[in-house]
């Protein structure tokens, strides 16, 4: 099953998934301490995120959060950019 990662870093099957990630876990695995799954886990907000967090998320998903929050960007925008607008550090020209 695929879940998002609560608030707390997890291991899960030799690697480390931070808050916000996405990870397919096994169906027993599921701790809903540590785990959001289903359509909850697209409700994750990324403004709680840090860089290195954001750094760790898939670029379409970044690009569906800022749909969501009907935040304009540049279709053509690499992650990085897509990034520092979530964080507020985008140049406003």
């Amino acid at each position: 099953m695929k879940v998002t990662v609560k608030s707390i870093p997890v291991r899960y099957d030799g690697e480390r998934y931070f808050k916000g990630q996405e990870v397919e876990i096994k169906d027993a695995h599921f701790n809903e301490n540590l785990f959001v799954k289903g359509q909850d886990a697209e409700e994750t907000d990324l403004y709680t995120l840090t860089e290195a967090e954001l750094k760790k998320i898939n670029k379409d998903d970044i690009k569906a959060f800022l749909d969501t929050e009907g935040i304009e960007y540049d279709s053509s925008a690499n992650k990085d950019e897509l990034i520092a607008i979530v964080l507020g550090d985008a140049d406003d020209e």
